[in-house]
């Protein structure tokens, strides 16, 4: 109880701080000046991260490993409570596939009634689910999955699920991605090169410069030279 409260003290301080970070500028600045004068400021980003990870450990010691607790804000983030989770039970949403990262079990329901095999063959991130039913009769399986891992049947087929929705643990997803934008970068400077050569390898018309002075195909009259 002491610890829950002195975490609770901790949100307090850390949230007021937090506030104060937000704001740039001078008080009574309208949007467009604080626009102007919210540059990122590194020392302020360091301490904003510091003080987001102190509130979020304070946040889960405030309250007992027993009791529910709805989040309503944008704090904790989907990401701290994956992250503090042992398992989760959802409807067919994109959540489910952010979750798959986690590499945790994880139950979908199938509110539709539709049967686990139907169920799973419509959704790709319910293959290595639990299937719940409108009964719930299949819960005991995903919590028997979170106490024993060797009652985890389903790890198998959410490893080969994660990699096949999300690619690999390494290297990275940013590092593919900044890996495919630098070849496609590559792709296009070849191109462009080739391009500039081709160019190159043209001639170049040149104009006459007589016809143009004398008006020779113009629709003007050809200029006569003054004796």
């Amino acid at each position: 109880a002491a610890d829950r409260s002195a975490a609770e003290a901790e949100l307090v301080t850390i949230g007021a701080r937090l506030a104060e970070l937000v704001v740039v500028g001078r008080p009574g600045a309208d949007e467009a000046e604080e626009s102007r004068v919210s540059l990122a400021d590194p020392a302020r980003e360091a301490e904003t991260a510091r003080l987001r990870a102190a509130w979020n450990d304070a946040y889960w010691r405030s309250f007992g490993w027993w009791e529910h607790r709805t989040v309503t804000g944008s704090q904790p983030s989907l990401y701290d409570c994956f992250n503090e989770s042992d398992a989760m039970v959802s409807d067919i949403s994109s959540v489910v596939s952010d979750f798959i990262a986690s590499g945790k079990p994880y139950a979908v329901t199938d509110s539709a009634g539709l049967g686990a095999e139907e169920f799973r063959r419509q959704n790709t991130a319910v293959r290595a689910a639990v299937v719940l039913s409108n009964g719930a009769g299949e819960l005991g399986e995903l919590l028997a999955a979170v106490a024993d891992p060797a009652a985890d049947t389903l790890a198998g087929a959410r490893r080969e699920l994660k990699t096949y929705l999300l690619g690999p643990d390494e290297p990275t997803s940013m590092e593919r991605f900044n890996a495919a934008v630098r070849a496609l970068a590559a792709k296009a400077e070849a191109r462009n090169t080739g391009v500039a050569q081709r160019i190159g390898d043209q001639a170049v018309a040149v104009p006459d410069r007589e016809a143009d002075s004398s008006g020779v195909g113009t629709g003007e009259p050809e200029a006569t030279a003054a004796a």
